[in-house]
């Protein structure tokens, strides 16, 4: 992904560090933007205190998660495919993505990471692929799951096709698959000191 953004952006300084400990100083940056990533990290709470800690006074984080899975007909009944005909443990990535969908939730993490004037508004979008067919070709072979290295067979992948293709027929449509996802849009602000970290 770097090398890709690196061709695209050349004038951009791209750098790779872990989001629990960011390789900048303090007070570096006046945004931080996490994009459906935040709720695969695995210390969430030290990983908010490294973006407040990156922040200048008055600096903006935003985040953008995901709703509960049932928000997403498509990625749901991906994830009843995935236990059915490759493992548990797929579908459980899977919904991990979609398990930091609550505004309660976060807004009490990011509260206790020191941030203030947060603000979390709940956005319905259309996801939109050109089949059910390529929905789960793309999730299973590209995005989430390809991406988290997880191996599924010709044989496993023709039979979840044939399962999310049959679910998803209500929102097949003369130009493509389409179906509604909800997601979190979080906008918060850096508070003039950090808490203390919580051992």
């Amino acid at each position: 992904m770097l090398a890709v953004a690196r061709r695209m952006a050349p004038a951009i300084e791209w750098r790779e560090g872990t989001a629990i400990e960011l390789p900048f100083v303090a007070q570096e940056f006046n945004a931080v933007v996490c994009q459906q990533g935040f709720q695969f990290f695995t210390h969430q709470p030290q990983a908010l205190r490294e973006m407040h800690r990156v922040l200048i006074p008055e600096g903006r984080l935003a985040l953008a998660l995901w709703c509960p899975i049932d928000t997403s007909p498509g990625h749901y009944d991906l994830v009843q495919g995935l236990a059915r005909h490759v493992s548990t443990e797929a579908a459980t990535l899977m919904s991990k993505a979609f398990g930091l969908g609550e505004a309660e939730a976060i807004s009490a993490l990011l509260e206790e990471a020191g941030f203030r004037a947060i603000h979390v508004r709940q956005e319905e979008r259309m996801a939109r692929f050109p089949s059910p067919d390529d929905f789960t070709k793309v999730v299973v072979r590209a995005a989430v799951l390809g991406r988290m290295g997880v191996k599924v067979s010709d044989d496993a992948l023709k039979a979840l096709i044939v399962d999310v293709k049959a679910a998803l027929q209500p929102y097949v449509y003369t130009d493509g698959c389409i179906f509604p996802m909800q997601a979190l849009r979080t906008r918060t602000k850096r508070g003039h000191r950090a808490l203390p970290s919580m051992q």
